[in-house]
């Protein structure tokens, strides 16, 4: 169909994005709304009380999200089709889960994994 061929790009920049990031950020692909301040800071504290993160973890995960964020932000300003911005999409992902790794060991990469599923369920959810 080709209404869906037209809208499948800005669905796989925020797939790319909801295996990234998600549980502390929303999508931010192109026509994703954006959540408030309240939202995002209620997302980061439960992160922070489900991951157990000390001070400098805290540290470093908000540095690294704010890093893709912008990233992110960048590419969608940008110039290019949707489909370079996809491939850059995808880059800026492949980047944040070894960086990701140095920062919470492997119980709270779970319990990340297990928040990153909880999000993409309720997305799900939502389209529906």
């Amino acid at each position: 169909m080709i209404t869906y061929s037209l809208c499948r790009p800005a669905r796989i920049l925020a797939a790319a994005f909801l295996l990234s990031a998600l549980p502390l950020a929303m999508p931010v692909a192109a026509h994703a709304q954006q959540p408030d301040r309240a939202e995002l800071a209620s997302r980061i504290e439960e992160a922070k009380t489900r991951l157990n993160l000390s001070p400098e973890q805290e540290r470093d995960l908000k540095a690294l999200l704010r890093e893709e964020g912008e990233a992110l932000k960048r590419i969608r300003a940008g110039d290019g089709s949707r489909r370079e911005k996809m491939q850059q999409a995808k880059a800026v992902q492949a980047d944040f889960r070894p960086r990701l790794k140095k920062i919470l060991d492997t119980t709270q990469l779970a319990e990340w994994d297990k928040m990153r599923d909880e999000v993409k369920q309720k997305a799900r959810e939502r389209r529906r």
